[in-house]
């Protein structure tokens, strides 16, 4: 999943699958990789994941790849993104409700 969202940064320029789709998938690709490590109640997982794509767009909101002088090739600002827009905090929220859903107890 994580090849997916790489080659959808990269390589998909279009306007739904990239801004929307990856903002989705990227939210149920961090439940998945949080949830192999950590033992943690469904509900309380698929919250604490929200809560870290909402603050990452919160971070592109307040421009801190700047503020951090991250480059706008690397890597990290790739993972960060640059440009906050409401809809990807939408599509956060749909990630998190598909992985509830899945995955309710």
């Amino acid at each position: 999943m994580f090849a997916v969202l790489v080659f959808i940064a990269l390589f998909v320029k279009d306007q739904f699958v990239r801004p929307i789709g990856g903002d989705v998938l990227v939210v149920i690709w961090l439940y998945y990789l949080l949830s192999s490590v950590i033992d943690m109640p469904s509900k309380q997982l698929t919250f604490t994941v929200l809560g870290i794509a909402y603050l990452v767009e919160l971070g592109q909101f307040l421009n801190v790849n700047a503020f951090l002088g991250i480059e706008p090739s690397s890597s990290l600002h790739l993972i960060l993104g640059a440009t906050f827009d409401w809809i990807d905090l939408v599509a956060y929220t749909v990630g998190a409700i598909i992985c509830y859903w899945v995955e309710r107890e």
